[in-house]
């Protein structure tokens, strides 16, 4: 419908409204009106009546006089709407008779009882009641009353009817004559808002009609219009608000859009970790095709009033376009305020398209966009900018405004990530004390050593030191100094034995060697020289004394000695072990007689496994882990000893053995089995928690097994955890991904050991769902006096928390560790402090 037909049809429908309310309204009041007059009238002829009715009855009249007034008062009303009629009351008839009346109608009745004047309505007739009461001086002639008495009824009806119809003709008449008026200036006002409108809207319709795309749209300039009213215009800056939002929102899609794409681009790959320009040269290249820019720059913080610029060209500029790009940097530099005159910039230029020809027009004196920070961010970097070609469009334009605070941070993080990499590559195969090879990458250096050592045909040595008396100049003069110590042991290893030979930090106070291509008579020649070195290294302790060395060493070589690995490394370190019984400070290589006691030794303990397993002589001994918020017990570590002759022997001692006979499975096994038998019948059930190899990985059917045996027990799997440890080798992280989530998925927890002991447990915490860590024992003992370690022990602690998982300290030893422990509001504590392990877990 349109507004004007819509305005006409409103107008038409009030106006006749408003007239039938004024009809009604002034009918209703001239009605009132009527009535009011009838009312006045009734009562002046009613006192009128009777007025000339007293000047009669007061000269005396006779009964024919009465009859003729009567007559005479209906004759003059006889040709109007008014009768007139008169009621004598009782006593009045009593004294002079009753004379000619129409019947007495309830109103007469009324007042002839109630002696008050009445006025009535009854459809079109007005009815009054004038009540006559007898005065003193009428007393005269009717003896028979008294003052106030009734004497009669003087009653007035008036019909109205003619009158009503002669009223309702006229005021239709009238209203008939001005109905037209308001449809007349309806239309007038119609026609004058549809022009005012219609001129609006025509100058809207020229403004939608220049929008053809999205890209209009978000350029378009809406002139103000104006509607001339109030309304309409209010209508019309609402309109104009939508647009902007759809203008806002047309910009915001198309930039998303573009961003979306340039995000595609910036997909951190390996490739950013071995040469962050490489990668970032790629990424710009990509970029290229949806963005024609001249050049992208990123300037870095290297140093105190140090610079580096690198500059990625989109095509290969001239010396000449270099030179400016370079003052004009220096320029940008300056302005934002991070050089001066004496800081130093060095430049890299990295040309993109290389056959790209340089464009005919550029514009170097302002860099089309750039962001820089107040202070450098990762990777040091300060501020990127790039300069865009003048046909992109005004999205890219925006788009690249919200996308140059991203641009910076992944520039920064990608050259961070390069350095960050080739520091953790480092720090992954090394001792972060000594710079040595770690023991973890020891044993992947040995396996592969053996391997290459088989396939080629030639010796190599193992050799394993040990710094004797270490603990006690440890205890002595503290960790620092003990530090020093292993610092400037580390440094004369270095020193004494050849680059190719591969030395490692097994532990401790403990070192391993392997030294490649060498036969027993090398060896003993390099081991003498080395001990002459080792006694001729003095460190000043810090009381001022020179303290000296001692070490023992033992040694095996390949393939004379041992053709495993671990066997290898038990000859050499059973060899040390000699050394230091036979009073320390030298080296031993095994005898025909040593290898045979050692093979016995070996066969001996694999032998006490495997009769052990088929006797039932494994039993479970539980090591209290005390909880540090309560102070209470209800959580034991399960450790796997062997009962022998009365004599509890630890699994220290035979683990080795039962890997090497692939039974450590069946130990578990059955560790696990008698821990719940014991557990079940204690009044309440503990957390027990369980060490198992890396090698039931690949046991088939193995958490099968550990299910139904919990199963059969009726344990709770909730208090079940699976400690797996970093520093047994796990090759397939995949295999040991799937055993855990198959374990989890039954119900059971996880605790990751040894956390910090390698690279590898930050690792584990990101990519298992591990419940607990248990933190390296070594950086709980030291960090008393180490704020190395316990810089990292309250790291671990943080790193836990914000991940959700609960820590627990080992080597709790004393009161001052505990209340160290407990500071760091670690959650719980083992170690011989809280408890030694025992044969039945008491809560």
């Amino acid at each position: 419908m349109k507004l004007s037909n819509y305005i006409f049809i409103v107008a038409v429908v009030v106006t006749v409204l408003i007239f039938s309310l004024v009809f009604i309204a002034f009918f209703s009041i001239t009605t009132g009106i009527i009535g009011t007059l009838i009312q006045d009238f009734s009562r002046s002829t009613a006192k009128q009546t009777f007025h000339d009715m007293y000047n009669l009855m007061s000269k005396g009249w006779t009964r024919k006089e009465l009859e003729s007034f009567l007559e005479g008062l209906k004759k003059s009303y006889e040709d109007t709407p008014t009768e007139v009629h008169v009621f004598r009351s009782e006593k009045v008839k009593e004294l002079f008779g009753d004379i000619e009346e129409p019947p007495l109608s309830p109103e007469v009745l009324l007042s002839l009882r109630t002696k008050k004047e009445y006025f009535k309505k009854q459809d079109v007739t007005f009815i009054y009641t004038y009540p006559i009461l007898a005065e003193r001086k009428c007393l005269k002639c009717h003896i028979n009353v008294k003052e106030n008495d009734i004497l009669g009824v003087i009653q007035i009806r008036v019909n109205t009817k003619k009158l009503h119809e002669a009223t309702l003709v006229d005021i239709l008449k009238y209203s008939l004559i001005l109905f037209p008026v308001p449809l007349i200036a309806a239309l007038f006002v119609i026609q004058s808002l549809k022009n005012r409108i219609s001129s609006s809207l025509k100058k809207l319709d020229n403004n939608m009609a220049n929008i053809a795309s999205l890209e209009d749209f978000s350029e378009l300039e809406y002139k103000q219009i104006d509607f001339g009213f109030y309304e309409l215009n209010r209508i019309r800056d609402k309109f104009l608000e939508l647009v902007e939002k759809l203008r806002k929102v047309s910009v915001d899609k198309n930039v998303l859009e573009f961003e979306v794409q340039l995000l595609e681009k910036f997909i951190i790959t390996s490739e950013a970790i071995s040469d962050w320009k490489k990668f970032i040269s790629d990424v710009l290249r990509e970029i290229s095709k949806i963005l024609d820019f001249l050049f992208f720059f990123a300037v870095f913080k290297e140093g105190n009033n140090t610079f580096s610029a690198t500059i990625f060209w989109n095509y290969t500029p001239s010396t000449k376009i270099k030179s400016e790009l370079e003052e004009d940097l220096i320029e940008l530099l300056k302005e934002k305020g991070f050089i001066n005159n004496s800081a130093k910039i060095s430049y890299e230029n990295v040309i993109l398209w290389k056959n790209k020809k340089e464009p005919v027009k550029m514009d170097f004196k302002t860099i089309t966009k750039s962001i820089f920070v107040e202070r450098p961010l990762i990777g040091g970097i300060v501020g990127i900018g790039v300069n865009i070609a003048e046909t992109e469009r005004r999205i890219k334009l925006i788009a690249i405004e919200g996308f140059l605070a991203t641009l910076l941070n992944i520039v920064g993080s990608v050259k961070a990530i390069n350095a960050y990499t080739q520091e953790l590559e480092y720090y992954a195969t090394r001792d972060p004390l000594t710079g040595l090879y770690n023991r973890r990458i020891f044993w992947e250096i040995l396996h592969y050593e053996v391997e290459r050592a088989r396939r080629h045909g030639y010796k190599f040595a193992l050799v394993v030191i040990d710094l004797d008396n270490f603990k006690l100049l440890n205890d002595r003069y503290g960790h620092e100094f003990g530090d020093k110590i292993l610092v400037e042991f580390s440094n004369l290893l270095k020193r004494a034995f050849r680059k190719e030979d591969v030395i490692a930090r097994y532990g401790g106070d403990e070192f391993v060697i392997l030294l490649p291509y060498i036969n027993l008579q090398g060896l003993k020649i390099a081991l003498d020289r080395f001990l002459k070195q080792v006694e001729n290294l003095k460190i000043k302790a810090p009381d001022g004394s020179d303290v000296n060395l001692s070490v023992s060493i033992g040694a095996a070589i390949y393939p004379d000695h041992a053709k495993l690995p671990k066997e290898l490394f038990i000859v050499a370190d059973n060899m040390m072990y000699q050394v230091k019984h036979l009073g320390k400070g030298g080296y031993k290589v095994p005898e025909k007689e040593d290898l045979s006691e050692l093979s016995k030794y070996i066969s001996e303990t694999g032998f006490l496994v495997l009769d052990a397993l088929e006797r039932d002589k494994i039993i479970p001994y539980f090591q209290p882990i005390l909880d540090l918020k309560s102070d209470e017990v209800y959580m034991f570590e399960v450790l796997a000893r062997i009962e022998e002759k009365g004599e509890i022997i630890s699994a220290g001692k035979f683990i080795d053995a039962a890997e090497s006979l692939g039974i450590v499975h069946r130990m578990d096994y059955k560790v696990i089995e008698k821990a719940l038998e014991i557990c079940k019948a204690a009044e309440k059930e503990p957390t027990l928690f369980f060490n198992i190899s890396p090698r039931v990985l690949l046991i088939p059917d193995f958490v099968k097994q550990i299910n139904k045996l919990v199963e059969d027990f009726g344990y709770d799997k909730e208090k079940i955890v699976f400690e797996i440890t970093e520093r047994e080798t796990v090759r397939n992280l995949e295999i040991l991904k799937r055993f855990i989530r198959n374990l989890k998925e039954e119900g059971f927890r996880f605790a990751l050991d040894d956390f910090g002991a390698g690279f590898a447990s930050f690792t584990y915490v990101k990519i298992f769902p591990i419940d607990f860590i248990k933190i390296e024992g070594e950086f709980i003992r030291s960090m008393i006096e180490s704020k190395l370690d316990e810089a990292f022990v309250r790291g671990a602690v943080t790193l836990a928390r914000t991940a959700g998982i609960k820590t627990i300290a080992e080597y709790v030893e004393d009161e001052v560790i505990y209340n160290a422990v407990k500071s760091l509001s670690i959650d719980y504590a083992q170690g011989f402090y809280i408890g030694k392990p025992r044969r039945s877990p008491q809560l």
